[in-house]
């Protein structure tokens, strides 16, 4: 069995050793330098494992093979190799290396691993599923990132790809598959495309969905529009039980953010929502069940679905259909709510809310002119001033002072009639 043992450096810091028998019961050992106990005790189950296939001739498992390939370090293979536990490592070309290090993120979301192959795609439309790692050079990624930018591709997605290149070539090198990261030179920049903002006025969302022939369409569109749910994922995954008719709250599991430590958010059942939800969950066979069963398979392609039903409309579909519904929804909020309520509805951060949700809006600028123009009034009309106002005040606190005493006032001061009232200094008006 591969044992684990360490041993202080002269700095003070621990050092982890593997060792191990092999089929023929000769001892071998190999030191594994500064990594966390964890990390020993992995690598030493993966060579016990190359060992026990090697004693009995039998297939090694997939997790093994995966770290082979993917997360052993070059001159540890190469040394298993040399004791006959593995094959040692060859050159890896662009398209298997990337197809496996995708293949590997079996955690991943659906969306994640979609926009890797995309990037891949990109990687080896240029280079070629066949060449080599070792073989692409920082001008190679140059000429890369130039056919890029002539293919027109928006500066999102050039971005996107070129991220997506350093991270594959970031975990190559540390495979030592490659002496240096050919990509790392290149500037990604942000992945905000502005043109794609768009707001989806209330008008045009409500002609939509009263355009809409089947109930199940037109809580897709309302939940993403006025719900500001993630379409399909968090539709998808709103059931029955998460509506809390009482409280006025719908508890929204988000598939996204799952993996940060956040697997639902609690938001308002909105008025906007309330008619559809209802009409729905009367006529639900299943009243415990999924709120949307009729678009849940991959086959179901609520894109094309929406795009026809605005066409039909007579309305011009917008680039991001289900993602604007989102965005204009909390760009709706972020006027009536401080800022920390909105991100906690929505399920994202005042980081992300800024840049690639919220936008000035038309109305923005007409609320600003309207309120301007309120503020101005008539301007035949003389301007308040702190100093009149302070002698308007003056005037109604004293209404006596430099006047004539008429009988209505002679009671209250005690002075004869006719007699006029004497200006007050700075001495007090009473005394004691």
């Amino acid at each position: 069995m591969a044992s684990v043992t360490r041993n202080k450096d002269a700095q003070g810091k621990w050092r982890y050793r593997i060792q191990f028998y092999d089929a023929e019961k000769r001892r071998h050992s190999r030191q594994l330098g500064r990594v966390s106990k964890q990390h020993a005790d992995t690598v030493a189950g993966h060579i016990q494992n190359l060992v026990d296939v090697k004693k009995s001739n039998a297939e090694l498992n997939a997790k093994t093979d995966g770290w082979l390939r993917n997360e052993a370090p070059k001159n540890l293979v190469n040394w298993l190799a040399e004791l006959g536990l593995c094959d040692s490592i060859r050159r890896q070309k662009l398209g298997e290396f990337i197809s496996a290090y995708i293949q590997s993120r079996e955690n991943s979301k659906p969306n994640t691993i979609r926009n890797y192959t995309n990037s891949q795609k990109k990687l080896t439309d240029f280079f070629g599923e066949d060449r080599f790692l070792d073989e692409i050079s920082e001008g190679d990624a140059d000429e890369w990132h130039q056919s890029l930018i002539n293919y027109r591709y928006s500066k999102a997605t050039i971005s996107k790809a070129i991220k997506h290149a350093k991270h594959f070539f970031t975990k190559a090198k540390r495979r030592d598959l490659v002496r240096i990261n050919p990509f790392q030179h290149l500037k990604a920049g942000g992945e905000r495309n502005e043109s794609r903002n768009f707001f989806v006025e209330r008008d045009v969302i409500d002609k939509a969905i009263s355009e809409t022939p089947e109930i199940e369409m037109k809580l897709v569109i309302t939940l993403a529009r006025y719900g500001g749910l993630r379409c399909p994922s968090e539709i998808q995954a709103l059931e029955w039980c998460d509506i809390d008719w009482d409280k006025g709250r719908i508890k929204v599991k988000s598939p996204k953010t799952e993996h940060h430590g956040k697997s639902h958010r609690v938001i308002p059942l909105f008025p906007e929502l309330i008619p559809l939800l209802r009409e729905a969950h009367d006529s639900a066979e299943d009243k415990a069940g999924f709120v949307i069963t009729k678009y849940r398979n991959k086959n179901a392609n609520l894109r094309t679905q929406f795009k026809r039903i605005l066409t039909q409309a007579g309305i011009t579909p917008w680039e991001r259909l289900f993602q604007n519904l989102r965005t204009s929804r909390q760009n709706e909020l972020a006027d009536e709510y401080p800022m920390h309520v909105v991100i906690e509805w929505m399920g994202n951060s005042e980081l992300v809310a800024l840049k690639h949700y919220l936008k000035v809006k038309e109305s923005h600028f007409r609320e600003a002119t309207r309120a301007k123009t309120s503020a101005v009034g008539d301007e035949s009309v003389p301007k308040s001033t702190p100093q009149v106002e302070a002698a308007k005040s003056t005037e109604e606190q004293e209404p006596h002072e430099g006047k004539a005493l008429t009988s209505e006032t002679v009671a209250d001061t005690g002075l004869t009639k006719g007699q006029k009232v004497p200006p007050r200094g700075v001495e007090p008006l009473f005394s004691g």
